[in-house]
């Protein structure tokens, strides 16, 4: 995000978004995740139900409403009930802000956009194409499909950790269709160089070639083959899968 900065320093911003990513959703995501899968599998039954028009319609309907929404409560009447504290990313993040020298709500409204923009459209890209995929690859379809149904067979719930043919599926529709050409930016903060002599300056910027990466022959074999069994053999993320960038803050 252009003008956006986030440190890499401990304590010099404070904890912010990693601690409301990393503990907080964290230790809230087993009381969630019911209520999560309830939500959006009665969205998706409903949406499939619906015809196209009635979809755009519903869409419409939600913008008018947003927008005859946004000026509600905006009078210049001062007796207003003291709003309650709630239970979300934006309080964690109000609340995890230094001490010492505040947040200015510019800084506020970076980290939360930052917090939406990282974990929102990767999230929305990553199923769209995967959804895309499937519609493409009907022999994939029908085996992650069979995949499915053997494990649904078992038990009531699915675990992802279950499906090693569908996550793999997932990790080569990612491949093949990148969100970005490059990830894992990084800004020196002092010169540094690296081992093969390399030197970056104070206020150079390093990214990871990640388009490139994923599409190297020397790292996947017949890169433009659409082929999940690669990943299946693969038992963890590394190095070499730069979607996630690099490092403690990732």
């Amino acid at each position: 995000m252009y003008g956006f900065e986030w440190k890499d320093q401990r304590g010099i911003e404070g904890t912010g978004f990693v601690r409301a990513l990393r503990s907080l959703l964290t230790a809230h995501l087993p009381s969630l995740l019911p209520s999560l899968r309830t939500i959006i599998a009665e969205g998706i039954e409903s949406d499939i139900r619906l015809g196209r028009t009635a979809r755009k319609q519903r869409i419409q309907r939600r913008r008018i409403g947003i927008s005859a929404s946004g000026g509600a409560g905006c009078g210049s009447s001062s007796n207003h009930a003291p709003m309650p504290k709630t239970v979300d990313c934006m309080q964690w993040l109000i609340d995890t802000s230094p001490r010492k020298i505040p947040w200015t709500p510019e800084r506020m409204i970076g980290e939360i956009l930052a917090l939406w923009f990282g974990s929102v459209h990767q999230l929305a890209m990553t199923t769209t194409y995967a959804i895309q995929d499937l519609c493409l690859q009907p022999y994939w379809m029908q085996e992650t499909r069979s995949e499915l149904h053997r494990v649904s067979q078992l038990s009531s719930t699915v675990d992802p950790e279950s499906l090693p043919l569908l996550d793999a599926f997932i990790q080569e529709s990612m491949r093949v269709n990148p969100s970005d050409a490059i990830s894992g930016r990084r800004k020196a903060i002092e010169p540094f160089r690296f081992s093969d002599g390399l030197l970056v300056k104070a206020g150079d910027w390093v990214c990871l070639p990640q388009q490139a990466m994923l599409r190297d022959e020397r790292l996947y074999p017949q890169p433009a083959c659409f082929n999940p069994t690669r990943f299946l053999r693969r038992q963890k993320v590394q190095d070499l899968w730069p979607v996630w960038g690099l490092g403690n803050a990732t």
